[in-house]
């Protein structure tokens, strides 16, 4: 994988350029989004980058990729 962090893909993490839809695995990072989710690109615990949400658990919880 690229390691391109400028501007990587929240659903796939690899570099997508200036686009909103990722030419690699099709994520649109614009698409409408719940009030309760974290941020594409936020960084957890200086370690961890947020990517697309892969699941919700009953409502308690997110899944993100990461």
């Amino acid at each position: 994988m690229e390691k391109h962090l400028s501007n990587p893909c929240p659903g796939c993490f690899a570099h997508k350029g200036g686009e909103n839809q990722c030419p690699h695995c099709g994520y649109d990072e614009h698409a409408p989004r719940g009030p309760l989710v974290l941020p594409h690109r936020t960084m957890l615990n200086g370690q961890f980058l947020i990517g697309r949400v892969l699941g919700k658990l009953g409502g308690f919880g997110f899944t993100y990729l990461g």
